[in-house]
């Protein structure tokens, strides 16, 4: 399993996540074989170690780069264990992670590998069109996460809670303010058992993960949204 994650603040770096997962993989000590020797100028770019002596100044296209991740992560495949490539929040993707992903998703057929992009739904912008391109013509499979309902999150709370008493009070504070997002959850239900805060404290994580998406709304929304949380 190689995981890399977009960042918004990454967005000018060309191929972040993908340096990120191959790095990962490289400090385990996966490498290109012989095999794949005409494209290690290409994996070469995203992985100092991997140059070899005339490289460096070989220009390879992103196609090249693509293919040359497909048959990389098809060589790490074992038996019936596909490699797996985690790319999370592609809606802060670079360009080129994007071009990556397209090639990927129309060539992954017949190879042993396993691709997932996490997405954040209601987002615009060159990643949101690139799926939506993607889906149109079938190169992928969409599965949409929904907001867990009342039963589901009070039973991800006791199963966070394992050997901890679930108090009633607790799992209905928990359930009704998480709105069934997993990641509140876990925050409010950290906060809630912890000796320093009361059950009804906002999570830091919470708040700065809402300012974060104010901060990408007009300011005419986010002033309305604020009206309506007075009111």
């Amino acid at each position: 399993v190689l995981a890399g994650r977009c960042s918004p603040t990454g967005a000018d770096v060309p191929l972040r996540p993908l340096r990120e997962a191959l790095l990962a993989g490289a400090r385990t000590g996966l490498h290109p074989s012989v095999e794949l020797t005409p494209f290690r100028p290409a994996l070469g770019s995203l992985v100092p170690e991997w140059v070899e002596s005339g490289d460096a100044n070989v220009e390879t296209s992103p196609i090249v780069l693509a293919e040359g991740v497909l048959r990389l992560l098809s060589e790490w495949s074992t038996g019936g264990s596909p490699t797996l490539l985690v790319i999370e929040d592609a809606h802060w993707s670079d360009r080129e992670t994007l071009q990556v992903i397209e090639y990927l998703a129309d060539n992954l057929a017949g190879h042993p590998v396993l691709v997932v992009v996490t997405m954040r739904s209601g987002e615009t912008g060159p990643s949101s069109e690139l799926i939506d391109v993607l889906l149109s013509r079938r190169a992928i499979q969409p599965i949409d996460l929904r907001p867990l309902n009342p039963a589901q999150a009070e039973a991800m709370v006791r199963e966070c809670l394992s050997a901890m008493e679930a108090t009633p009070a607790l799992v209905d504070a928990v359930v009704t303010r998480s709105d069934g997002v997993p990641f509140f959850v876990e925050e409010l239900l950290a906060t809630a058992v912890g000796d320093t805060r009361s059950e009804r404290d906002i999570p830091q994580s919470i708040s700065a993960a809402l300012e974060t998406r104010l901060a990408s709304l007009p300011e005419a929304t986010v002033e309305f949204l604020r009206f309506a949380a007075v009111l």
